[in-house]
């Protein structure tokens, strides 16, 4: 919902270059890290036994994670912080 709603923001004020920044990116690297993760533990990704073990979506999970702490790093100072802080 948070990225939702900065995308219809940025649309209605016509700053879609704002993609362009290192907010906008680290955003959509984030986003693209959380779809990971939750298409990796979904039940459709729990179907697929014989392709996607248990080790395989665990190790994706942990990836994904990873990858969204450290676009977190570099999106806001004040986001760097905290993710500092927690991790």
């Amino acid at each position: 919902m948070h990225a939702i709603t900065h995308i219809i923001r940025w649309i209605i004020r016509k700053d879609l270059s704002l993609f362009g920044t290192a907010v906008g990116l680290s955003g959509v690297i984030g986003i693209l890290c959380i779809t990971t993760t939750i298409v990796s533990m979904s039940s459709v990704a729990k179907k697929m036994k014989e392709m996607l073990k248990f080790e395989m979506r665990l190790a994706t999970r942990w990836i994904s994670f990873s990858g969204l702490m450290l676009a977190t790093c570099f999106h806001t100072p004040r986001c760097r912080i905290i993710t500092i802080i927690f991790w």
